[in-house]
């Protein structure tokens, strides 16, 4: 459960996993959906039960947005788990697989490093969709566009959150 504070770190992973996917998302207007960090149940959760990535939208944007979750996680823990990263990977093979032929290769490797780097230029708004996600649990997509906005005007964010 999330009340056990052996998990604080484990929720912070989850928490910047997820917040890389929704601030990279906006960013580049991809179409992902709600953030989750806590099943139902209570349980934490490194994916959704459902996924939320729109195989619709078959680009290079969402392909970024899959790879900003682990960038995000990386950050604070450099050796973060490939398990946390496995679900992005499928979806992200689902999507190369409808992009023209290439050199799948190196555009998987152009695409990580660019959000990687999307992540770093935008870490204060990964850090705080991460704590509101640790205070909430769960974001709609709304909420994070909100906060990367308030971040953006040099606001604090958790005027988001007024009233909730």
């Amino acid at each position: 459960m999330v009340e056990n504070s052996s998990t604080d770190f484990r929720l912070m992973e989850i928490a910047l996993h997820q917040a890389g996917h929704g601030v990279i998302g906006h960013i580049l207007c991809s179409d992902n959906g709600p953030l989750t960090i806590v099943d139902p149940s209570g349980a934490l959760c490194s994916s959704p039960r459902d996924s939320v990535w729109n195989l619709v939208t078959k680009d290079e944007d969402n392909i970024v947005a899959l790879y900003s979750g682990i960038a995000a996680q990386r950050l604070l823990s450099p050796t973060a788990s490939e398990e946390d990263a496995r679900h992005d990977y499928a979806i992200i093979d689902d999507i190369i697989a409808f992009l023209p032929k290439q050199d799948f290769i190196a555009l998987k490797e152009r695409l990580c490093n660019k959000a990687e780097l999307l992540v770093r230029e935008n870490i204060e708004a990964v850090e705080a969709v991460a704590e509101a996600l640790k205070l909430f649990h769960s974001l709609d997509i709304c909420e994070c566009g909100n906060i990367v906005a308030a971040i953006d005007k040099g606001k604090d964010w958790r005027v988001v959150f007024q009233g909730r």
